[in-house]
């Protein structure tokens, strides 16, 4: 797009839009790389910082019953059915039980 002697033969709409999308897609990648190292890193220095707090065994109950608080949370006035709680155990009953029916 640009020569040694500037923007002479492209025009300079054309120019700019290019100078525009160039910067437009590293400002995204720029954007998604700290939203990236934000979320992650915040996270796992709060968790290492809360498992140093409360110690390892209170730590690994309150992982434990975060399935269950996600679950309660993600529907708030609805009630949670019996499939809504146990929908981690169903995919592993289903190839239990295909496996016993299977011929061998």
């Amino acid at each position: 797009m640009a020569s040694r002697n500037g923007f002479t033969r492209v025009p300079s709409t054309q120019a700019v839009t290019g100078i525009l999308a160039g910067a437009a897609v590293a400002i995204w990648a720029v954007a998604i790389a700290f939203a990236g190292a934000i979320g992650a890193g915040l996270a796992k220095v709060w968790l290492l910082k809360g498992v140093r707090r409360v110690g390892g065994t209170r730590s690994s109950v309150l992982m434990l019953a975060e399935p269950v608080t996600g679950v309660l949370l993600a529907a708030p006035g609805r009630r949670v059915a019996i499939d809504d709680a146990t929908a981690g155990s169903a995919p592993r009953a289903a190839r239990d039980a295909a496996r016993s029916s299977s011929p061998r």
